[in-house]
Formats: structure tokens, sequence, C-alpha cells
């Protein structure tokens, strides 16, 4: 929740500065058509009762609990898009070749998939969720992302092999 308030509080204090600047900011998905859009990635890890992270691993030994959460992350994907693509604009950012996802793949440090897992060190192994545009809500965002980890979690869920290399060639 904290990390929710924090992104509304910053939207507020950066339309406010951009005002005294005489300035307009916004938060649409994709304002300019000739320009990238903005995104409002999750990055998700699970903590244990101990504070270990259950998502702890390797590219070449994924956890099961990471593969399983992202098995639940693409089955709520498609549910909860119009969370993620909340306004008609939201989908002018969903465009071939502009690191934004155009389905439910996941990998490691692939900036083409929807849910990406960051270079890390095995304690920090996180979920990189991408769908979601700046103009989505983000407390709604984090439920349904939370919502699709614990789904995966409890279904197990299956999510298939990484994307290596370009998911939109794929």
């Amino acid at each position: 929740l904290l990390a929710c308030d924090d992104a509304i509080y910053l939207k507020r204090a950066i339309k406010s500065i951009a005002q005294k600047q005489g300035l307009q900011a916004s938060f649409m998905a994709k304002p300019l058509v000739d320009q990238a859009g903005s995104g409002l990635h999750i990055h998700a890890s699970v903590l244990d009762a101990n504070g270990d992270n259950i998502f702890a691993s390797t590219p070449e030994a994924p956890a099961d609990t990471l593969k399983h959460a992202i098995g639940g992350l693409q089955r709520g994907a498609r549910d909860s898009l119009l969370l993620f693509a909340p306004h008609a604009n939201s989908y002018r950012r969903f465009v071939l070749n502009a690191f934004v996802p155009l389905n439910d793949a996941w990998g490691y440090n692939n900036r083409t998939v929807a849910m990406r897992i960051p270079h890390s060190n095995q304690a920090n192994t996180r979920i990189e969720h991408r769908i979601a545009g700046a103009d989505a809500n983000p407390y709604l965002v984090t439920a349904a992302v939370l919502a699709g980890i614990l789904h995966g979690l409890e279904t197990k869920g299956d999510p298939g092999p990484p994307i290596v290399g370009n998911a939109y060639e794929q």
C-alpha cells in the first residue's frame, strides 16, 4: 500500500511542480504518437515467514514458486486488462518493437515480454509485471498482480518455457 500511496503522491507532486512552471505533466500511457509510452511496472517478490524470498533462484534453475507465480499472472492477464489499460488511449501504448508486452510471455532480463525476471542476485529475484500503463490505478494493478501470483502459487500454474530473444518475433 505504501508503494501505491507513493506513486499517487509522486504524480500529484509532479503535476503541481509542472503547473507552477507553466507546464502540464501528463501520465497518459501514450501521449505522443511518435514517442515511447509510459508504463506502470510492478516489481514483486514474496517473502516467507523467515524473510526469505520464495522466488530466489537462477535462470538456469528457476524456483518452482517463481514459475507458478508467473503462470498465475499469465492466467489473470486477460481478465485484468481493463485494470492495466483503463482508457482508450491506454491501448495506443501496445505497439510492435516499443518494449511493451504484446502477449503474456515471460523471460529473463527480456524487455519484450510481459513478465520479466530482471537480472539480480538470487536473494533479489523478482517478477517485473510490465503490462500496465502509467494511466492505470496503482492500487488496482497491484491487487491484480498479487491476486495473479497467489492464484499461481495455489494452483501450481505452469508458464511454459521462458522466451529467449525477441518475443515480438516469436
